[in-house]
């Protein structure tokens, strides 16, 4: 799979935590976010600054079909 950049990621961040992003694109940022300590960080301003539960598991607003 072709590394994708941070600038893409986060501007796909905001549809995965409204809930607006297909799977593939949840899947993505989520792959991505494994890795990339600045999008993990970019992703928790996005949801309030609220942390998921386990710092290597990140959640999303469930995706819409």
């Amino acid at each position: 799979m072709n590394e994708i950049s941070c600038e893409v990621i986060q501007d796909l961040i905001p549809l995965c935590a409204s809930g607006t992003a297909g799977r593939a694109t949840v899947k993505m940022v989520q792959e991505h976010m494994k890795t990339c300590d600045d999008c993990r960080a970019r992703y928790e301003l996005a949801m309030g600054g609220r942390r998921p539960p386990h710092a290597r598991r990140w959640f999303f607003a469930p995706p819409r079909e």
